[in-house]
């Protein structure tokens, strides 16, 4: 127990006449880019045709989603008065939905993947500071 004590004493004393330092970080969430410099700007250009580009496929991809949804919805539940109600879609056009929306998110990783790396060819012509995914 004295032996217990003492070290204790010896830990607590240490924490207490040690010089503080910055805190270490253990977590760091992911990113894909360094966070931008305060200084940094990009050029407009990119980030236009970015933004464009995602917009329009994003817009598209929720609309042919929350169709999907409806038409499941409506399948299940039916109208007011408990009938069923056709389906909009047939399970092949369904399939075909399905398949475009996962082309579509295939399209907005791509987009994001070629902004990201002409971001970084910016930085790097700039000398400014960059990296990786993390």
């Amino acid at each position: 127990m004295n032996a217990l004590t003492n070290r204790a004493d010896a830990i607590s004393t240490a924490e207490t006449e040690a010089p503080r330092t910055a805190e270490v970080t253990t977590f760091e969430a992911f990113r894909w880019m360094d966070p931008p410099e305060p200084h940094e700007e990009l050029p407009a250009a990119l980030l236009i045709e970015c933004a464009g580009k995602v917009r329009d496929l994003a817009g598209g991809l929720g609309v042919v989603l929350a169709m999907l949804e409806r038409d499941e919805i409506d399948r299940d539940s039916g109208d007011a008065d408990g009938r069923t109600l056709s389906p909009l879609f047939n399970p092949s056009d369904r399939g075909n939905l399905l398949r475009l929306c996962v082309a579509v998110c295939s399209e907005l990783a791509s987009t994001s993947d070629k902004a990201m790396h002409r971001a970084e060819e910016v930085r790097q012509f700039r000398g400014t500071t960059g990296g990786g995914a993390r």
